[in-house]
């Protein structure tokens, strides 16, 4: 499985490499805390289900995960997502439309 893994990481990361303003593929461990404190709160975060949007969340980051996650949709505090079109969609909405 890992290899599928790599294999497509490495298909994605080849297909953006121009977008690297925009884009950050992480391949190597590292502390979320690292790259949050130098982006600007006006970005949106976008993972799976990953403990970082918990921490982004917190330091007043919009953040878009899967409903897949740790955490209730109760507790509200990422823009969830359960399939492909819901994604598609919550991901073309504007910084400002998305909440907190």
């Amino acid at each position: 499985m890992s290899q599928w893994n790599r294999s497509i990481f490495s298909q994605l990361k080849n297909k953006y490499k121009n977008y690297t303003e925009n884009l950050l593929f992480l391949d190597q461990p590292i502390f979320n805390f690292q790259i949050l404190d130098n982006i600007s709160n006006e970005k949106i975060i976008v993972s799976h289900h990953g403990s970082v949007i918990l921490e982004a969340a917190y330091l007043g980051f919009k953040t878009i995960s899967s409903i897949a996650c740790l955490w209730q949709p109760e507790f509200k505090i990422s823009n969830l997502w359960s399939n492909r079109e819901e994604y598609k969609k919550i991901l073309d909405k504007p910084w400002d439309e998305l909440s907190f």
